[in-house]
């Protein structure tokens, strides 16, 4: 598997079915600028095109930070750079393949943005979101008030956007925004745990359970119920729904094959 090339971010495949990709920007905070923008665009096009991988992980080896916003110093031509970041977040969030964020530290604005556009959220206990925007004068820009809302309801959304409040990880996790808190020294391999766990499933059975839970808040209950009922039929006639059956009759692990 050949993998891009990136200009500020880490991709590395693990178990040849997880994606990796790793912050590690200690100066900024992970403040991500244009060319880590794009970065997040490659690791998406990963994704898409290598069948073989199942699930992403986006992960940070800055320990006081996940994601500290956006960098404004790398935009010296443009008054508003989320658009691309925007782009990057929308395909995470419609890309086939799950996507687990591993959050500790500082998650702040663009942060905040990107982890809501991710389909599982673990938090560290030393994690701290906010979205500071109003504070500087200016707004979120990349969706992360929409999902926000969608994800803890328009009262959270609102309170925080409004507010530029920060909240801690078990904050966080009771307004109902991560899967967990666990302690930093085990956030990473409860995350690998948890990817390999989800990267053992059946390709296409993955891909239309994300697809029929977002349907489930873009659109409304007979369609995203009517989704859900072609996709529990079609999925039935597949290869690797007969071997999941096979392998509960014979008492082994299943071998999935996207089949």
């Amino acid at each position: 598997m050949k993998l891009p090339q990136l200009n500020r971010l880490e991709l590395e495949i693990i178990d040849k079915t997880i994606a990796v990709l790793t912050f590690n920007i200690p100066e900024k905070l992970n403040a991500l600028g244009a060319d880590a923008h794009e970065d997040l665009h490659s690791f998406v096009d990963l994704l898409q095109r290598e069948p073989a991988v199942r699930v992403g992980v986006i992960r940070s080896a800055v320990k006081k930070a996940f994601m500290a916003g956006t960098d404004i110093t790398g935009f010296s031509e443009a008054p508003f750079p989320p658009n691309r970041l925007r782009e990057a977040i929308d395909r995470i969030e419609n890309c086939p393949k799950p996507v687990i964020a591993a959050i500790g530290g500082y998650c702040l604005g663009g942060g905040v943005e990107l982890a809501m556009g991710c389909d599982i959220r673990i938090l560290a206990d030393t994690a701290t979101l906010a979205l500071p925007e109003v504070g500087l004068g200016i707004m979120p820009g990349a969706g992360g008030i929409q999902r926000l809302a969608r994800v803890a309801g328009m009262g959270v959304a609102k309170e925080l956007a409004l507010t530029a409040r920060r909240i801690s990880a078990e904050e966080a996790y009771a307004k109902g925004l991560a899967a967990m808190v666990v302690p930093f020294d085990a956030l990473w391999d409860e995350t690998l745990k948890l990817a390999r766990r989800v990267a053992a499933q059946a390709p296409a059975a993955l891909a239309l359970v994300k697809q029929s839970a977002n349907l489930a808040l873009d659109t409304d209950r007979a369609t995203a119920a009517a989704f859900e009922r072609w996709g529990a039929a079609f999925i039935s006639t597949t290869a690797d729904a007969a071997e999941g059956k096979r392998a509960f009759i014979e008492k082994r692990p299943p071998v999935f094959t996207g089949a």
